[in-house]
């Protein structure tokens, strides 16, 4: 998970093409994060707080407000917010009418 968020809310799309462009790493590559990955994040960490934790730990700045994350099974965007550490949305893919913000994935 990326220590930052990127710049601004954007749309889907929009979200999807910024973590694909961020500089590749050696073994990995960037993405937009699925539910799947998030989920594995809190439990890997003992829960939504030792996420936060943990990423305040490494130097990361704290997630707040909504993000976008894509369904695992479906060509949907959703979006989770931090705030209640709750899944609050699904929307078409095709339909970029919301802005959130993203906190890109490192895939490896």
């Amino acid at each position: 998970m990326a220590l930052t968020d990127e710049s601004g809310t954007m749309t889907f799309s929009a979200a999807q093409t910024a973590a694909s462009n961020k500089t590749a790493v050696t073994g990995g590559s960037w993405r937009l994060p699925t539910e799947t990955d998030w989920t594995n994040m809190f439990n890997g960490c003992g829960g939504y707080l030792g996420f936060r934790g943990k990423l305040a730990t490494a130097g990361g700045t704290v997630l707040n407000g909504n993000y976008w994350a894509k369904a695992d099974n479906y060509d949907y965007a959703e979006t989770i917010d931090f705030t209640s550490a709750t899944y609050s949305s699904f929307i078409p893919a095709s339909g970029d009418y919301q802005t959130s913000t993203l906190r890109a994935c490192l895939a490896f």
